[in-house]
């Protein structure tokens, strides 16, 4: 491509499908169609050889691929478009089992410290009446003792 062969556009012109880059030597924002990926070009600014980029997702093979080709690259798209989409139906239930699962542990997990809170209460209670039972054993004991002798 030479630069006789290049036409400026404004940007609302420049059709969406088109590959936008910039040139690596003169940073000329340049735009081509799709067929042009992976070719080298010259800029019609610098006039330096410039490489196309290949779009992400895009493979030379694509441009060139018959109708039947692409029809059927399309239909095995769907169907694996339909499966992931399947997949993410069983995950997101997934998901939300244990989601409920987590809700519930977390509840049971509340409701056990309380329980430990409430134990341990009592376990205090019960030590001071141990205690309080041992001093009025020991003062039993001791007037007794007083009274036998």
């Amino acid at each position: 491509m030479d630069k006789t062969n290049s036409v400026e556009l404004d940007f609302d012109q420049i059709p969406e499908s088109d590959i936008q880059f910039d040139c690596p030597h003169c940073n000329k924002h340049l735009s081509i169609d799709p067929r042009g990926a992976g070719l080298v070009i010259v800029c019609p600014d610098c006039e330096k050889h410039v490489s196309v980029p290949i779009p992400e997702g895009l493979e030379i093979e694509d441009i060139d691929a018959t109708p039947e080709e692409l029809s059927f690259r399309l239909r095995t798209s769907k169907a694996t478009i339909a499966k992931l989409q399947q997949q993410i139906l069983s995950l997101q239930q997934q998901v939300e089992e244990l989601q409920q699962f987590k809700d519930e542990a977390i509840a049971q997990v509340e409701a056990v410290t309380a329980q430990q809170k409430t134990l341990k209460s009592n376990l205090v209670h019960i030590t001071k009446l141990g205690k309080q039972l041992e001093e009025a054993i020991t003062e039993i004991n001791s007037k007794f003792s007083e009274q036998n002798d």
